[in-house]
């Protein structure tokens, strides 16, 4: 996965999945030396985030950019 674009969200408080699980994966890839990785742990917010996220005109932007000559 260190040459795969990934851009993941995380609430810090999240109630459902334990945000432990996406900083370690984060912290892997970072180890691993990925370039590609981007994680954002939106403070303070729960298992619901994906309105907050979809509506970031940065990240729509992020992903409809991505081609299979990006990897």
């Amino acid at each position: 996965l260190v040459d795969v674009p990934i851009y993941t969200f995380h609430g810090s408080v999240d109630s459902i999945v334990p945000v432990a699980g996406t900083r370690g994966m984060a912290e892997a890839l970072e180890a691993a030396g990925s370039s590609v990785f981007t994680y954002e742990e939106l403070e303070g917010m729960d298992h619901g985030i994906w309105e907050t996220v979809a509506d970031r005109a940065d990240v729509v932007k992020w992903l409809f950019s991505q081609t299979l000559a990006n990897r």
